[in-house]
């Protein structure tokens, strides 16, 4: 009894040794040579490929001899065909046409286009729109492609309201997650992207030029932008109600800040003017209720009535130029009633208030 429990023992021992030698060999085929090891080294490979053929020089990124504008413009060519989108619009010398979802229609082979593509990401969404929950629903990446300039989107008509256009007839603006703007695009037209509440990704290519009025107004979601020194003008209330936008770098290709370009940007804490500036226009900065600091170059000659009004947070203003030149400024009512701010000049600082019917200033 006790030699056949002596040899149980003996083959349960070798049983497990045997499991054992099992598990390591199957642990090393994974691992070297095996799934894991070529996931590993594909993933090595695609990272050492990308880094050896990119170049980061100026924003662009080149990838296999071929160059784009941004890392955006890579992924959206790489994960996209040109015949996968699900709609899209067509703008012919100028005018838009309504929405298209047939591959083969004639108006996508017509000449010197520009095609507003939207792609599924294979996202659900549940978007707001003027504060209220819209239903669940696809998410799409827009990609416009063609050279020159955009037809318009709207225009104004009677108690200043305007006529959408193009995407904007449907209600798919505020399902728009991703934008990419192809090169060859030379402008964003009035109200292009507004409402646009769920867009939070926008590349726009150098050769753009301008913004249009209310470009972007009411984009809630959008936290950056980035705005090529190609652009030389910005449309009055371009980011208006950009509610979640923390940062915005103007280019010194521009020269004026328009009316209410970034007003009701609640998010925004700073704002770097550039030398190029020389006006700042009505309310360009109303409403940015989390704005604390703000540098104004000498070269802005004017600023406009309510630039600072709702500014909350905002208790000083560097300025890099002397008393006299701030003086000197053309300016309209700054503040609102009871509010002061601590402009900080070469040669000493001034504080400003509003009381009553005009600005006051005090040493």
């Amino acid at each position: 009894m006790r030699e056949n429990k002596g040899i149980t023992l003996i083959a349960l021992v070798i049983t497990i040794i045997v499991m054992l030698i099992l598990v390591v060999v199957t642990i090393r085929i994974s691992t070297k040579g095996g799934l894991f090891d070529y996931a590993g080294r594909a993933a090595r490979e695609t990272n050492d490929a990308i880094e050896e053929e990119t170049d980061l020089a100026n924003g662009k990124i080149t990838i296999g001899g071929v160059t784009y504008d941004s890392i955006d413009e890579y992924i959206s060519k790489l994960t996209k065909n040109a015949n996968n989108w699900d709609l899209a619009y067509v703008c012919n010398s100028g005018a838009w046409s309504k929405e298209i979802t047939d591959k083969n229609d004639a108006a996508l082979t017509a000449s010197d286009i520009i095609i507003a593509k939207f792609y599924k990401t294979g996202n659900k969404i549940t978007p707001t729109l003027d504060g209220a929950t819209l239903d669940e629903g696809d998410a799409y990446e827009l990609v416009i492609e063609g050279t020159g300039a955009m037809g318009d989107l709207a225009r104004f008509v009677i108690d200043i309201e305007y006529v959408k256009y193009a995407w904007q007839q449907s209600t798919i603006t505020p399902y728009i997650t991703k934008l990419v703007i192809s090169k060859g695009i030379t402008n964003i037209p009035d109200f292009a992207f507004a409402e646009c509440t769920s867009l939070t990704e926008i590349a726009i290519p150098t050769s753009v030029t301008s913004i249009g009025e209310a470009a972007f107004m009411g984009c809630t979601s959008l936290t950056e932008i980035a705005i090529p020194t190609s652009v030389t003008s910005i449309g009055a209330g371009a980011f208006i109600g950009c509610t979640s936008l923390t940062e915005i770098a103007i280019p010194t290709s521009v020269t004026n800040i328009p009316d209410f370009a970034f007003a009701a940007c609640t998010s925004l804490t700073e704002i770097a003017i550039p030398t190029s500036v020389t006006s700042i226009g009505v309310g360009a900065f109303a409403g940015c209720t989390s704005l604390t600091e703000i540098a104004i170059p000498t070269s802005v000659t004017s600023i406009g009535g309510g630039v600072f009004s709702g500014c909350v947070s905002l208790t000083e203003i560097t300025y890099n130029g002397t008393t006299a030149q701030w003086d000197s400024i053309t300016k309209g009512k700054l503040l609102e009633y009871n509010k002061s701010v601590i402009v900080h000049c070469t040669d000493g600082d001034i504080t400003l208030y509003y009381q009553g019917p005009g600005i006051l200033r005090k040493n």
